[in-house]
């Protein structure tokens, strides 16, 4: 699996990787926070980005209808918060299609409450060649 890439971007947290099992130009997947640092039960906007690089159509097969994931780790890698916790998927396979050059964003927000310190938020999409990104924010 191809490293993880951390870097800051006007003032957005940013983290790169390229989707397993797949050529570096090919599907870059994209986790954005809407900031680095928040308040403590300030909300987090998540965003996570699937951009097909190459100049040939792509499809992602999926295995239910979840598309996406996030989870957000504290300090100590304990999980506090998965967003697909709480749901239920139809369990049907379905695909989605990127044409060369495009994206596709999932988005969520975290509403809950986080103690102050450091976290790392992940994003996965859950397609059969699943992949993840990943960036830290901090709680004051």
């Amino acid at each position: 699996m191809s490293p993880i890439l951390g870097a800051r971007l006007r003032g957005r947290a940013l983290a790169i990787l390229a989707l397993a099992s797949m050529s570096p130009d090919s599907l870059q997947l994209t986790l954005t926070t809407d900031k680095p640092e928040y308040r403590a039960g300030e909300p987090i906007e998540l965003t996570l980005t699937v951009t097909n690089r190459s100049t040939e159509p792509k499809v992602l097969e999926f295995l239910s209808s979840q598309r996406y994931d996030f989870e957000i780790a504290d300090s100590a890698g304990a999980v506090v918060w998965q967003w697909s916790a709480d749901r239920m998927f139809a369990q049907m396979m379905g695909t989605e299609r990127l044409a060369p050059g495009a994206s596709q964003e999932y988005r969520e927000r975290f509403l809950g409450q986080l103690a102050p310190g450091l976290y790392r938020v992940t994003g996965r999409i859950t397609a059969a060649a699943t992949a993840r990104a990943s960036t830290t924010f901090t709680v004051h």
